[in-house]
């Protein structure tokens, strides 16, 4: 008999503990709830403040650029599409001086903030400069030494040109960039290929310029390899020969008409989010 209380004793003892036990895990979970449903506001408001500023540091982005306007009198058409909030693209035109316009297209490694910081210190780089009193190779060369010890591991490939309109003559300076394209009223087609290595590495900061002469209604093309090597579901890049078939085809067009159709025709070759960022500069030179 005083072994079998024993044992009922030790039961109750041990169901004491269980519940005891029980009891303290229900508060743990209970205070465990508390802390994930805690945590889980913490990341919500930390992701709104995110998109608040991403959506502020990408208003900000675009009003850096110059507006087409201020190409006059050559028309402009300008299609810039991030493939985040913000891009590693970037872009400027403006007038030099009497009768001089210039353009500008670069494109950073990489994509979103990271490239973004760096195509903003590229922008003040060449803010700090004047087009019409330096030549395209220097405009790149001031780049590579303003950014080289600022792009981490960032680099960039950019075009320059300086268009004299009265002259008809261009100069151009290409640090790696895809070729720029020309496009003459009686459909000759030139490219505009690099005269220097890319920006920001280190390596070089000479840049060649090269001058040629253009007749009148010559539309100039430039833009960043996310166009040429956009891919479809199967793997094949848009590519250079499809898109000078477009600008074949659309040689008529307003430069406005022509960037539409370019971004239709991407989309409709590979549908989806883009895969890289994205800058077309369609120009009529007069």
């Amino acid at each position: 008999m005083r072994g079998t209380l024993d044992i009922f004793k030790r039961i109750k003892g041990l169901e004491q503990d269980l519940e005891k036990a029980n009891a303290e895990l229900r508060a743990y979970a209970n205070e465990l709830e508390d802390r994930v449903a805690l945590r889980t506001e913490e990341i919500r408001r930390k992701q709104e403040q995110i998109d608040f500023e991403l959506k502020l540091a990408a208003g900000l982005q675009r009003s850096m650029f110059a507006p087409v306007s201020d190409a006059h009198p050559a028309r402009v058409s300008v299609s810039y599409r991030p493939c985040s909030a913000v891009s590693g693209d970037i872009y400027d035109l403006g007038s030099g001086g009497q009768n001089q316009l210039y353009f500008f297209v670069g494109d950073i490694s990489g994509h979103g903030v990271p490239a973004a910081l760096v195509g903003a210190m590229c922008t003040m780089a060449l803010d700090r400069l004047d087009p019409g009193s330096t030549r395209p190779g220097q405009v790149l060369a001031h780049m590579n030494r303003d950014i080289e010890n600022m792009a981490g591991t960032h680099y960039l490939t950019a075009i320059f040109i300086e268009v004299d309109c009265l002259r008809r003559t261009m100069s151009y300076a290409s640090g790696g960039h895809v070729p720029g394209l020309l496009l003459t009223p009686a459909g000759k087609l030139q490219r505009l290929e690099p005269t220097g290595g890319i920006i920001g590495v280190g390596v070089d900061d000479a840049f060649a310029d090269r001058r040629l002469r253009y007749p009148a209604g010559t539309r100039l093309v430039l833009y960043t390899d996310g166009l040429t090597e956009h891919k479809n579901p199967e793997r094949d890049e848009f590519g250079e020969d499809r898109l000078v078939g477009l600008l074949r085809k659309t040689r008529g067009e307003a430069p406005e008409v022509v960037t539409g159709v370019l971004e239709e025709e991407l989309t409709r070759f590979g549908p989806g989010t883009l895969q890289d960022d994205l800058t077309i500069l369609v120009v009529d030179l007069p």
